[in-house]
C-alpha cells in the first residue's frame, strides 16, 4: 500500500508532470546531435513511462531505449510494454495539463514549424523549487535519461522499441 501512496504523492498534481516533462526536454536537445525539440507525441510516451512504477524502475539499470525494452522483457514485464500504447489515451488529458503549465510557467515554449516542445533554460530557480522531494528529482533524472536515449532515434525507432503507435 505504501507504493501506491508514494506514487499518488509524486503524480497528484500535474505540476509534477510539467517539471518532469521540463526535464526530458532538457535531455533531448543536449544529446541530440542536430540539437533538435523532441516532438509532441514523445510527450505522451514519457508521461506513461515515468507514471508507472515497473517502466521507471527499468530505467535506472540499462543505457538505451533498446535495452529498457528488452529488459522489460527479460524481467517477465513484457505484459507492461505490451499495454504501454493503450496507457497513453488516457494520459493524455494529464500530460496536456502538464505540457500546458510548463508552458505557462516559461519551462517549455512551442516550436510550432516543427510540432515540437523547446526547454527554456532556466538561470535561477524560484522560490520553492530547491526544496522538491528526493523521489521527485529521481524521476526528473529518468525523464532527462530517457530524453537522452530517444534524442538519437527516429520516430520509428521508438516506435519499434516500445510498441507503439503513432
Amino acid at each position: 500500500m505504501g507504493v501506491i501512496v508514494e506514487e499518488y504523492a509524486e503524480w497528484n498534481t500535474p505540476v509534477v508532470g510539467a517539471y518532469l516533462l521540463w526535464r526530458f526536454a532538457q535531455g533531448y536537445v543536449s544529446s541530440g546531435e542536430r540539437h533538435e525539440n523532441p516532438p509532441l507525441p514523445l510527450f505522451c510516451i514519457v508521461t506513461v513511462l515515468l507514471r508507472g512504477r515497473a517502466y521507471s524502475e527499468a530505467i535506472e539499470h540499462v543505457r538505451s531505449l533498446h535495452g529498457y525494452a528488452a529488459r522489460l522483457v527479460k524481467y517477465l514485464k513484457a505484459d507492461k510494454l505490451k499495454g504501454l500504447h493503450d496507457r497513453i489515451i488516457p494520459m493524455m488529458p494529464y500530460t496536456l495539463q502538464a505540457i500546458d503549465i510548463a508552458v505557462s510557467r516559461r519551462l517549455l515554449e512551442w516550436d510550432v514549424e516543427n510540432a515540437a516542445l523547446a526547454p527554456k533554460k532556466i538561470k535561477e530557480f524560484k522560490r520553492g523549487t530547491k526544496s522538491l522531494s528526493k523521489s521527485v528529482q529521481k524521476l526528473g533524472d529518468k525523464a532527462e535519461k530517457l530524453g537522452n536515449w530517444m534524442s538519437g532515434l527516429t520516430l520509428s525507432d521508438i516506435a519499434l522499441d516500445l510498441g507503439v503507435r503513432f
